[in-house]
C-alpha cells in the first residue's frame, strides 16, 4: 500500500521524515521507552566456632583435596609452572571499552556499538573526519574525546546528536534518535568509570570444606521448623579467583536485586550474610513467595516442589548433589540435595526463561497475566485511565507505548509496547484507539516491592523465545533473555517517551466531527508531553527507591546483566580452578588427570569456553576432591 493511502499528505510527510532503519529503531525500542581478616575468621559465622581442621587454606595437602594422582606415563606434563599475577583492580573488564575490550559483555555497550555501526558507519567507519581517526570503536571515541567517561553532559558525541547536527541535515537515510535512545546513550556514558577502580587485596583462599562447615554451623542455629526453607548462595568462587572489592560488591548486588526481582513480597528482603567477609548468604524461600509447588510450563502440572527446586535444573551442571560429612549433613538439615549455589550459577538460572516467569509467579500468556494482575485494558481505555505515546515508521510500522495504573490503589504501573511491523490497511493515525496492533509486545510492570517484572510476547499472548532482531546481542540467542537485557537498559526505570501522533489525531478528529465523548477519550489517552514526563518520573522514582534499599546507587550499571554476561565468558586457568574449589597451582599439577577439556591450559595462558568447562565440571570435581564431592563420582 502506498503511503498516501495511510493518511493525509501532512501525516505522510511526517512519517517519511521520521523514518529510521529497522534494526536501529528496534534496538532502542526493545529497551522500552515507556548485572580481610586472617584465615580463621573468613568464614566463621558470628559466635560459631569453626569445626576442628575446617579453616580455609590454600595448601593442596588439606583434607578437602586428595593427593594429586600420578600422571600417565604418556600424558606429558605442562612445560612451565603456573605463576598467577595479582590483579591491579577489583572489577574485571565488563567491558573494558577504554582499552578496546569487547562490548558484548555489557548490554548498553552492545546497544551503543550497534547504533554507531548502523547509523554512523556509512561516513565514519573509515576514520573520517579527523575526530574519528580511530573509527567507531568505543575505545577510540573515548581516546579522541568524543565520549567523556562518566559525563554524558560533557561528551561531544551526545551533544551533536541532541542538537541535530549529526546526522547532517539533508543526509539520507537520516537517523533521528528518540528521547529513549538518547537516555540509553547518556546512561552508557555516565556508567563508564572516569577513573580506574581502586586497587584491592584479594581475600584468603576458601576451601569448599570450610564453606560447607560454615553453612552447616549456620543452619543448625536456625529454628528446626525454618530449616526446610533455608537455602544458601555464595561468592567463594569469585573470591577464590581473586576478585575483590567492587567486583565482589557487584556480585552481591546482583544477588540482592535478582532475588527481589523474582519476589511476590511487598517489601525488599536482603539475603543475610553469615560470615565476616560476606561471601556466604542465607535466604528463606518464604520471604520471596517461593515456598509452593511450581508449574514451569504453565500447563497445570507441578514441575518442582518449590522455587528453589525449580531453579536447580537450569543451574546445571553447577547444581550438584555432594556427598561428604559437611555437605550431606547440610542437605539433611535443609531437606534438599542441593542447598547451596554460587551467585553466578543462580543468576544464570533464575534470570531467564520459564524459571524467571515461574519464580515471579506470572502466567506464560500475557493476557492471562493481565487478568491475574487485575487489569482490563479495554475497560481502562473507556474509563480514561490508559495513557499512550505512539508514532509511525515507514520501515517499522506503528509503535504504541501504553501505561495503565496497577494495584488496588493504582499507585503502581503497567507499561506495554506494541510494535506492528506487519502491513495493515490502516495505521495508528486511522485507528488511534486500537489496543493491540503489535506483532510482538514487551511489558514492564511494577512489582509490589517497587522493582520491575519483564516479559516479551507475541500478539496472541504467548512468550517470545526468539527475540526479534534489533534487541541486543544477548537477545539474538534462542533463549528468552529479555529480562536480563531489560534490567540493563532500565537502570532508572521507564525511559522517557514522546508522542508523535496525538496532536494530529485530535486535530483531525475535531475536523472529522468525532463526538465529544470520543474526543474526551482521545484527549485523556494521548496526554501532553509534560504529563507523560511526570508519569515516567514518578514511576522511576519508586524504582530508584527500591534500588536504594538494595544498596544500588542511582545511575550505577545493572549488576544482574553484568554478572550474567561475565559468567558466560571463557575461563582462564585461575578462574577455572576457583570454580572447581582448588588453588590454580593444584589444577595445574593435575592437568594430566583431568578431562580433555582442560588440556589447552598446558599449552600456555589460554582460556576455555564455558560450555566445555561445564561439560567437564563434575568429572573434574571427582578428580580434585576427596571430600564433599559429587554423588556421581566412582
Amino acid at each position: 500500500m502506498d503511503d498516501d493511502a495511510r493518511g493525509t499528505p501532512r501525516q505522510c510527510w511526517r512519517r517519511t521524515a521520521r523514518a529510521a532503519t529497522r534494526a536501529a529503531a528496534l534496538a532502542s525500542l526493545v529497551c522500552l521507552p515507556a548485572a580481610c581478616g586472617d584465615d580463621a575468621h573468613v568464614l566463621v559465622p558470628e559466635e560459631i566456632a569453626m569445626p576442628a581442621g575446617g579453616g580455609p587454606s590454600s595448601s593442596p595437602a588439606s583434607p578437602e583435596q586428595p593427593e594429586p594422582p600420578a600422571a600417565p606415563a604418556d600424558a606429558g606434563s605442562p612445560a612451565q609452572p603456573f605463576e598467577p599475577e595479582l590483579p591491579t583492580d577489583g572489577i574485571p573488564a565488563l567491558p573494558d571499552v577504554t582499552s578496546g575490550g569487547a562490548a558484548s559483555r555489557d548490554v548498553l555497550a552492545t546497544v551503543v556499538a550497534e547504533w554507531l555501526a548502523a547509523d554512523c558507519g556509512i561516513c565514519h567507519a573509515e576514520g573520517e573526519p579527523e575526530s574519528f581517526a580511530g573509527g567507531l570503536e568505543l575505545a577510540s571515541l573515548i581516546e579522541s574525546g568524543l565520549i567523556v567517561p562518566g559525563s554524558s553532559a560533557a561528551s561531544p558525541l551526545l551533544a551533536r546528536i541532541q542538537d541535530g547536527s549529526m546526522p547532517p541535515t539533508g543526509f539520507l537515510p537520516r537517523r533521528r534518535f528518540f528521547v529513549g535512545d538518547l537516555a540509553v546513550l547518556a546512561s552508557f556514558i555516565d556508567q563508564l568509570p572516569a577513573e580506574p577502580p581502586p586497587a584491592c587485596e584479594p581475600l584468603p583462599f576458601v576451601e569448599p570444606g570450610a564453606a560447607y562447615a560454615a553453612l552447616l554451623a549456620d543452619v543448625l542455629q536456625q529454628p528446626a521448623e525454618a530449616r526446610p526453607f533455608v537455602r544458601y548462595l555464595g561468592l567463594i568462587d569469585a573470591s577464590n579467583a581473586r576478585r575483590c572489592g567492587p567486583a565482589l560488591e557487584q556480585q552481591r548486588q546482583a544477588l540482592f536485586k535478582l532475588v527481589n526481582s523474582v519476589s511476590s513480597s511487598e517489601v525488599i528482603r536482603l539475603p543475610t550474610a553469615i560470615d565476616e567477609a560476606r561471601l556466604l548468604f542465607r535466604i528463606d524461600i518464604r520471604d520471596y513467595g517461593w515456598a509452593h509447588p511450581i508449574d514451569l510450563a504453565d500447563d497445570g502440572s507441578v514441575d518442582a516442589a518449590d522455587g528453589w527446586a525449580a531453579v536447580l535444573p537450569s543451574a546445571q551442571p553447577y547444581a550438584l548433589e555432594l556427598v561428604g560429612p559437611e555437605a550431606s549433613a547440610l542437605a539433611a538439615e535443609t531437606g534438599t540435595p542441593v542447598p547451596f549455589l554460587t551467585v553466578n550459577a543462580f543468576v544464570q538460572a533464575a534470570s531467564s526463561g520459564d524459571v524467571y516467569r515461574a519464580l515471579l509467579g506470572v502466567r506464560a500468556n500475557r493476557f492471562d497475566t493481565e487478568l491475574e494482575l487485575g487489569l482490563d485494558p479495554q475497560q481502562s481505555l473507556f474509563d480514561g485511565e490508559l495513557r499512550r505515546a505512539a508514532f509511525f515508521r515507514r520501515d517499522l510500522g506503528d509503535v504504541l507505548i501504553n501505561r495503565l495504573p496497577l494495584g488496588e490503589a493504582g499507585t503502581r504501573a503497567y507499561w506495554w509496547l506494541d510494535v506492528d511491523d506487519v502491513a495493515h490497511a490502516t495505521s495508528v493515525y486511522d485507528e488511534p484507539m486500537d489496543l493491540y496492533r503489535g506483532r510482538w509486545t514487551q511489558t514492564i510492570w511494577e512489582l509490589p516491592n517497587g522493582l520491575h517484572g519483564y516479559s516479551m510476547n507475541l500478539n496472541d499472548g504467548t512468550p517470545v523465545t526468539q527475540v526479534p532482531r534489533g534487541c541486543v546481542d544477548a537477545c539474538y540467542r534462542p533463549q528468552d533473555l529479555h529480562a536480563m537485557a531489560c534490567m540493563a537498559c532500565h537502570t532508572g526505570g521507564p525511559l522517557p517517551v514522546r508522542d508523535e501522533v496525538g496532536d494530529d489525531v485530535l486535530e483531525d478528529g475535531l475536523q472529522s466531527g468525532l463526538s465529544a465523548d470520543e474526543l474526551q477519550v482521545l484527549g485523556a489517552t494521548y496526554i501532553a508531553a509534560a504529563d507523560m514526563d511526570q508519569l515516567v518520573s514518578d514511576d522511576g522514582a519508586r524504582y530508584l527507591a527500591a534500588l536504594a534499599e538494595l544498596g544500588i546507587e542511582p545511575g550505577a550499571p545493572d549488576p544482574v546483566s553484568r554478572v550474567y554476561l561475565d559468567f558466560g565468558a571463557p575461563l582462564d586457568l585461575e578462574r577455572a580452578a576457583a570454580e572447581l574449589g582448588v588453588p590454580a597451582t593444584l589444577l595445574w599439577d593435575n592437568l594430566a588427570a583431568l578431562p580433555p577439556a582442560f588440556a589447552p591450559f598446558a599449552t600456555g595462558p589460554v582460556s576455555i569456553e564455558r560450555a566445555a568447562f561445564g561439560d567437564a565440571f563434575a568429572d573434574a570435581l571427582c578428580v580434585l576432591h576427596g571430600r564433599n564431592r559429587p554423588a556421581t563420582c566412582p
